[in-house]
């Protein structure tokens, strides 16, 4: 009685139970090491445990690029003023259109941002570009 397994003495166990303390209850058996089970002769046999399906890995979305535009976007805009601004406008079109198309391949998952980039990098364009305006303008009329 001691060495028979709970089904045989008609008790219940609880199928996929987890081992206690790393120690593998009999009819368990870990994967890739072999496991006896009895025939219906009541023969022991070892049967093989299969080995458990490879484990694929998503690799984390690559979202850099549509960041640093919004951030470099942002930036632009009051830094427009002070004519800084219209080449980090610029930077901010230009990281904003890269992870746009990140996005289209399927490396990224933030075409919002990117998008929201690329606008707020325009607005830091004209911005300083209305800057340089003003002031051809108000050099040449006085």
């Amino acid at each position: 009685m001691a060495g028979t397994l709970p089904e045989e003495r008609g008790g219940r166990t609880r199928r996929n139970a987890i081992p206690y303390m790393g120690i593998i209850a009999p009819g368990q058996a870990r994967f890739g090491v072999s496991e006896k089970r009895m025939n219906h002769r009541g023969e022991a046999t070892v049967v093989p445990t299969p080995d458990p399906a490879p484990v694929r890995r998503r690799r984390p979305p690559e979202n850099g690029l549509g960041n640093a535009s919004l951030l470099i976007g942002i930036v632009s805009i009051p830094l427009g003023i002070v004519l800084i601004g219209g080449g980090l406008g610029l930077l901010a079109v230009v990281l904003g259109t890269l992870g746009r198309a990140k996005v289209k391949v399927g490396k990224a998952t933030n075409p919002r941002v990117a998008l929201s980039g690329v606008i707020c990098g325009a607005i830091g364009c004209l911005v300083a570009g209305a800057v340089v305006l003003w002031v051809i303008v108000s050099t040449l009329s006085g």
